[in-house]
């Protein structure tokens, strides 16, 4: 199960109609569009990430089918690497494309995925809560994740910085080994980069593809070796 935890003191929140709060009292509005704000109270109030014209560009953009190949190749790829039942992470969901052809993948299998989109920018997560109603949806950063630690079965970073630590505190709910999807061009070689110095994981590839211009997809296993 998917724990959401509180920006400001780390308890779990929990979801009533349309507030999610935590033990402390401290609460997050959701919007009607369906997302939530989970960025730090630092970090609140602020424009971050891409704006409207941006994504509305980039929605046009993906809607001219030009990288189906590749979102259809990365919903295939959950689907056969996740259960019916996963807790999946879309780190950096945009405006919710892949999230929606994953969710698809992963709800076909007839199960229900608890399928979280997390982006710093609140117009693209408004975006991607229209599209995938049976999601969860929240303005946050990837480099501080609202999420308990060990929480995750599957992680899917589409064109997104790699947060290599923070990915690894919130995935790991096997302690020898688990399955995570990555597939970007920008920071395939920053992963490759950061398992070549790192004692503590292990990246066994799958699957090397170029596709949709040059980008780099990747499937693998991440396979931590935790200190003792």
């Amino acid at each position: 199960m998917l724990d959401l935890l509180c920006p400001v003191c780390g308890g779990r929140l929990a979801r009533e109609k349309t507030v999610w709060s935590c033990e402390s009292r401290h609460s997050f509005d959701v919007a009607r569009s369906g997302y939530v704000n989970l960025l730090p109270p630092s970090a609140s109030g602020k424009r971050h990430g891409d704006d409207k014209r941006m994504v509305a560009a980039r929605t046009a953009f993906l809607s001219r089918g030009y990288y189906d190949h590749l979102i259809g190749a990365v919903a295939e790829a959950c689907m056969q690497l996740a259960g019916p039942d996963a807790c999946v992470l879309d780190a950096g969901c945009g405006e919710g494309t892949y999230t929606r052809a994953i969710y698809d993948a992963l709800a076909a299998k007839g199960g229900r995925p608890q399928l979280l989109g997390a982006d710093i920018s609140a117009e693209a997560v408004k975006r991607a809560a229209r599209q995938v109603p049976g999601g969860i949806f929240c303005v946050a950063t990837t480099a501080r994740l609202p999420l308990a630690a060990e929480s995750l079965d599957l992680i899917v970073n589409i064109f997104s910085p790699f947060m290599a630590e923070e990915f690894r505190r919130v995935y790991g709910r096997c302690v020898g080994a688990g399955t995570a999807l990555i597939g970007a061009a920008f920071c395939a070689v920053g992963i490759l980069r950061w398992v070549a110095y790192s004692q503590q994981v292990e990246l066994v590839i799958l699957t090397v593809g170029v596709v949709a211009g040059g980008a780099l997809i990747l499937y693998g296993q991440l396979r931590y070796n935790h200190r003792t």
